[in-house]
């Protein structure tokens, strides 16, 4: 279950950006993204093998893109 979640929260958020309009998104994709991060993180603790290593890069790329996003665009 956390690897499918760990799939699905960096695909929805590309894909929340690309149907929602900016000033809807950057509080649900800056949550979205912590929570992917959590969910990988978890994941690499009970599974380390390189699926998780991958899931872990691509949920803290995920949270940098909405931590820089919300910045570049809100503050």
């Amino acid at each position: 279950m956390l690897r499918v979640l760990c799939t699905a929260i960096p695909l929805a958020v590309i894909l929340l950006h690309l149907v929602f309009e900016d000033n809807l998104l950057w509080l649900i994709s800056l949550l979205l993204g912590l929570l992917g991060f959590i969910f990988s993180f978890i994941n690499l603790k009970f599974r380390a093998n390189a699926v998780a290593w991958g899931l872990l890069v691509a949920n803290v790329g995920v949270l940098l893109y909405s931590i820089i996003y919300t910045v570049q665009n809100f503050v």
